[in-house]
C-alpha cells in the first residue's frame, strides 16, 4: 500500500524537496530497482514504510520492488525463525545432552 502512496504522490514532490541531487538519484535507482531494494531491505536504515514510499516515488517497477523486498527481507525472516526455534527448541530438551545439539543453531541465529 505504502508503494501506491508514494506513486501516486509521485517523483516531483520529492524533487520539489529534495532539489537536483534527489532527481540524479532517483534516476540511477530507478533502472537498479531489484538491487536496490534487496540492499535497502538487508540493512537497517529506514523503516520499510518509508523506503516502500520512496520505491514507488522513484517509480521503480512494482515488479522489481517486489523481487528485491523479497531477496531482502527473506534472509532476516530466516534468522529471525531459526532463532526463535532453537530457544523452543532449547527450553523443551529432554535432557542436556539434547540441548548440546541446540547450542549451535542458536549461536548461528544470533550472529545473524
Amino acid at each position: 500500500m505504502s508503494y501506491w502512496v508514494g506513486h501516486w504522490l509521485g517523483r516531483e514532490a520529492l524533487i520539489r524537496y529534495g532539489g537536483r541531487h534527489l532527481r540524479g538519484l532517483s534516476g540511477y535507482l530507478s533502472k537498479r530497482g531489484i538491487r536496490t531494494m534487496t540492499v535497502i531491505n538487508l540493512l537497517p536504515l529506514a523503516p520499510f514504510t518509508l523506503t516502500n514510499m520512496l520505491a514507488g516515488a522513484f517509480h521503480l517497477k512494482f515488479r522489481d520492488y517486489m523481487i528485491g523486498s523479497t531477496l531482502g527481507i527473506v534472509p532476516g525472516l530466516a534468522a529471525v525463525i531459526l532463532l526463535g526455534s532453537q530457544l523452543g527448541a532449547l527450553f523443551t530438551a529432554a535432557s542436556t545432552k539434547n540441548s548440546y545439539w541446540q547450542a549451535p543453531g542458536l549461536s548461528l541465529g544470533l550472529a545473524c
